[in-house]
């Protein structure tokens, strides 16, 4: 193997480590904002049904998220822009029918 070989595959390692780290972040980043939104829309929910505080509003949060990266750790980007999609179709459903209804 030459000079020209190791530098060829020493570069390819390094595009291939970029471009699994680049996946890494980004799959991470989708999955923090998305259960973040999830989680903070269904403990402000819950918050409106019990009338519970602040303290307890961000608890829940936490462990919603938490509980969401969990269910999520398998997904691939793909799955949770479906994921994304279809929550966002739900709750536009949801809305249209609160401003319709009496």
């Amino acid at each position: 193997m030459d000079f020209s070989e190791k530098m060829r595959d020493w570069s390819y390692g390094i595009h291939a480590g970029v471009k699994s780290s680049t996946t890494n972040v980004f799959r991470f980043w989708l999955r923090l904002v998305s259960g973040f939104f999830l989680s903070l829309t269904l403990a402000l929910i819950g918050q409106e049904l019990a009338k519970f505080g602040y303290l307890t509003l961000v608890f829940t949060t936490l462990v919603l998220l938490a509980l969401f990266f969990r269910v999520s750790r398998k997904w691939s980007i793909l799955a949770l822009l479906v994921f994304d999609l279809l929550v966002i179709l739900a709750g536009q459903i949801l809305k249209m029918y609160i401003m319709i209804a009496p």
